[in-house]
């Protein structure tokens, strides 16, 4: 694979005029790097670096005192920055670190600092930041999103909430996520996310096939939706 058009490609990237991507290419390093399953990319606390996304899937991580581990948003498409969140703030972040959930493959940027941008043109300047606050404004619409999953008080309106959010234009739903990560989203166990979605199913409510969905009874459907 070109790693330089991996990373024009790319969602920090877009936008950039081929003046300005060569100019951006010479001021940083980029690495590609493997991850196996379960294996950590950073720590929240020690941000050294931006990665871009090839193929796999990371999530944020936390682990709690009894030893149980919460995830965050699972990150699957090819050309999404990774760790921006961090790199660009001083707080102490809530999340732990950067986890590989399968076999993963990103572009490790470095020298993607302050100080070295601050040697760009100021467009090439601008349009990197608006690129970067574009995927932090995402993630955050993620975290309001995952409030209003905790905040429903029944299992079923948080499957329907969840899924109504990434129904497609087509109207059918893929999930993109494994049924333990979905369940882990909506805290609640995978065993009663698998149960409740064989209810839907009984009662004509939605349409399964793999992970295709197909919305059947759209009023009841609706019901659920805050």
């Amino acid at each position: 694979m070109d790693i330089l058009q991996a990373v024009k490609e790319s969602e920090l990237c877009q936008d950039l005029t081929a003046t300005q991507f060569a100019e951006f290419i010479e001021t940083i390093t980029i690495h590609e790097q493997n991850y196996q399953s379960n294996e950590i990319l950073f720590y929240t606390s020690e941000p050294a670096k931006l990665f871009l996304l090839i193929n796999g899937n990371v999530t944020i991580a936390k682990d709690t005192l009894n030893g149980k581990r919460i995830l965050g948003k699972s990150i699957v498409e090819k050309g999404k920055i990774i760790g921006d969140v961090y790199f660009a703030s001083n707080r102490n972040p809530f999340w732990e670190y950067g986890l590989a959930l399968k076999h993963t493959k990103v572009i490790e940027i470095g020298h993607f600092d302050p100080e070295s941008m601050k040697t760009l043109d100021v467009e090439l300047q601008n349009q990197l930041l608006i690129n970067l606050l574009k995927s932090i404004s995402e993630k955050f619409e993620y975290i309001g999103e995952k409030v209003k999953m905790v905040s429903e008080t029944s299992v079923r309106a948080k499957i329907v909430n969840y899924l109504v959010n990434r129904q497609l234009s087509d109207g059918s739903i893929l999930l993109t996520e494994t049924r333990e990560e979905v369940a882990d989203y909506l805290d609640i166990t995978r065993p009663s996310l698998s149960r409740e979605l064989s209810r839907m199913q009984k009662e004509g409510i939605i349409a399964i096939q793999g992970k295709k969905m197909w919305i059947m009874d759209e009023e009841v459907f609706a019901s659920f939706i805050q």
